[in-house]
């Protein structure tokens, strides 16, 4: 009969859990996606009146929760968090152990099933947290029945605990805060008779006797929380140290400029944003092939992010691509991708052209060579490469919410000609494959992700 406990001890749990939900950095660039400052505790408590069976016993009580769980202490834009080790204590009033005793019970137990926070600068403007991984049927709980007796219980049954999220910083500044949703989950439709919403914090319960056999059950438990519970407020850390001021003094003989540090570990702070290993994927279609050649696995993008401005590298292995000539003689190439210069691209928050989005801009350039050539059963050896690197325009616009699941670019490039070297082959190969490759207007598509 306790079907639906809106009385929603679990869903306190819930409220805690959200409270720790808010977080992602420009670290979400970061394939890690670590927080910006260590961790912190988060503690909400309230009261909320709820009704035990609306409709049915409309037994009608106040149930006082404490919430807590484990976050991130500060959070930066586009980064994501999950939060752990929540749980929640409830304290429930005499007159429901009264209620559930005079009808046999020693203990009751159930789940909370519905627990809504809201968010402010966070994506989704809203999560149910009584529904986590670990309990995706609702935040279970038992506590034993004693008649005239206030009883204290966790949801959900210790020790265990649970974690609620992701959620996404969609900000800049300010501070990304969870609070209770405050739909009622019962209205009053007569003297001391209550409905259901179907919204608020809402739990099931079961009770039972000595004999562990059902006395009462499954009964829905409503609660209408109250306004202005605050189950986390996380401080935005700004993206980007702004540049150290540069001050100049001027004398009558000297002009002297002098930059102040206005950070540890360097200009780029001791911990700046970086791209760990990040997955480079993608292909590049030969025109006048009509055919893609993919990027092989084990290509990977590694670097960070000092002020905006994104420094890294890429690596590819050396790998064998099928092509067809004229559409239809099989041939391999054995081929190398290696950067002629390390990555630069200006990574802006916010996108000047798209609100919500982060820019990301830059070019990478590579030089392309062929080691072999697979023809007709025969496996030829050759030194080619491209005369000059090619150039791979990457920008992308990304929603901030979107962020650490990395960028992706497309657009069209230039094969450059081929130059080979090496006995009669390298002078024979190069014409050849340049006018079997080289052009403009050949499409690429390349992503970097965690």
């Amino acid at each position: 009969m306790f079907g639906r406990l809106r009385v929603r001890p679990m869903g306190f749990i819930a409220v805690a859990v959200t409270a720790g939900l808010m977080v992602l950095v420009m670290a979400a660039l970061l394939p890690s996606g670590s927080a910006a400052a260590g961790e912190a505790t988060y503690t909400s408590s309230f009261t909320q009146p709820c009704v035990v069976g609306p409709g049915l016993l409309n037994v009608k009580a106040n149930l006082k929760v404490t919430t807590i769980s484990k976050g991130p202490a500060s959070v930066r834009i586009g980064e994501t968090v999950t939060f752990s080790n929540t749980v929640a204590t409830i304290t429930a009033p005499k007159e429901l152990s009264n209620t559930f005793a005079f009808l046999g019970a020693t203990e009751a137990s159930g789940a909370i099933t519905n627990f809504v926070a809201d968010s402010t600068y966070l994506s989704p403007a809203s999560i149910n947290i009584a529904e986590p991984g670990e309990f995706p049927s609702g935040l279970p709980y038992a506590v034993p029945v004693i008649s005239e007796t206030e009883t204290t219980f966790t949801a959900p049954t210790p020790p265990t605990t649970f974690s609620f999220g992701p959620l996404t910083v969609t900000a800049n500044s300010g501070s990304a805060v969870l609070t209770v949703d405050t739909a009622p989950g019962f209205t009053e439709v007569g003297a001391g008779e209550y409905a259901e919403t179907g919204n608020g914090i809402i739990a099931q319960a079961n009770g039972y006797n000595a004999e562990h056999a059902k006395v009462i059950g499954p009964l829905t438990v409503a609660c209408n929380p109250p306004a202005g519970v605050v189950l986390a407020s996380i401080p935005i850390a700004t993206p980007y140290p702004p540049p150290p001021p540069t001050t100049t003094t001027t004398t009558t003989t000297t002009t002297t400029t002098s930059t102040t540090p206005t950070e540890p570990g360097g200009p780029c702070g001791d911990l700046p944003p970086e791209f760990r290993n990040w997955i480079f994927r993608g292909s590049v279609t030969v025109k006048k092939l009509g055919q893609a050649i993919a990027l092989p696995p084990g290509s990977t993008f590694n670097g960070k992010d000092c002020r905006g401005t994104v420094e890294g590298h890429t690596s590819v292995p050396t790998f064998t691509a099928p092509v067809k000539l004229f559409g239809i003689v099989p041939t391999t190439l054995k081929l190398t991708f290696a950067e002629s210069e390390e990555l630069k691209a200006a990574l802006l928050i916010p996108d000047p052209n798209h609100a919500g989005n982060i820019l990301f801009k830059g070019t990478a350039k590579e030089n392309i060579s062929i080691g072999a050539i697979g023809l007709l059963g025969l496996n030829i050896p050759v030194s080619c490469q491209t005369t000059r690197p090619v150039e791979f325009q990457l920008e992308s616009s990304t929603p901030a919410a979107n962020i650490a699941k990395g960028f992706a670019f497309s657009g069209q490039t230039t094969l450059p000609p081929v130059k080979c070297s090496g006995g009669l082959l390298g002078s024979l190969a190069g014409p050849v494959i340049s006018e079997l490759l080289s052009g403009p207007n050949n499409p690429f598509s390349l992503t970097i992700e965690p």
